[in-house]
């Protein structure tokens, strides 16, 4: 956004009021760019994120399966889990870049909506 050349034209003079909140707007919004519109490094670290945790949450469901079924006991179960957990450890660093701040209203629906999720999946009641 280069606004130079048209703020130099003659008839800004006359209404220099109205050439500072152009002047004004137009840094806001090259302030709020980044803020509003994801860079390309963002975006390719999200895709990181995805598919790390699609990852991680698949691990997690198996780990909980195969003790379901019995296929593993309880020290095994919490051997590996704590296996998986620390993987988790590599993606923070990510996250917290992506993640400036969160919507409260928006953690509230997700965690109703996981436990929901939790609780059709596994029949588990609260």
């Amino acid at each position: 956004m280069s606004s130079a050349g048209i703020m130099g034209w003659p008839m800004w003079k006359t209404i220099p009021l109205v050439a500072c909140i152009i002047i004004s707007a137009v840094q806001l919004l090259k302030l709020l760019q980044n803020h509003l519109i994801p860079s390309e490094k963002q975006l390719d670290e999200l895709h990181i994120v995805i598919e790390f945790y699609d990852e991680y949450f698949l691990k997690l469901e198996k780990l909980w399966f195969d003790y379901d079924c019995e296929k593993l006991n309880e020290d095994d179960v919490s051997h590996q889990y704590y296996k998986i957990k620390k993987t988790e450890k590599s993606i923070n660093k990510i996250v917290n870049s992506i993640l400036k701040s969160v919507d409260t209203k928006i953690k509230e629906t997700a965690d109703e909506e996981t436990l929901n999720y939790i609780n059709r999946v596994f029949n588990l009641t609260n």
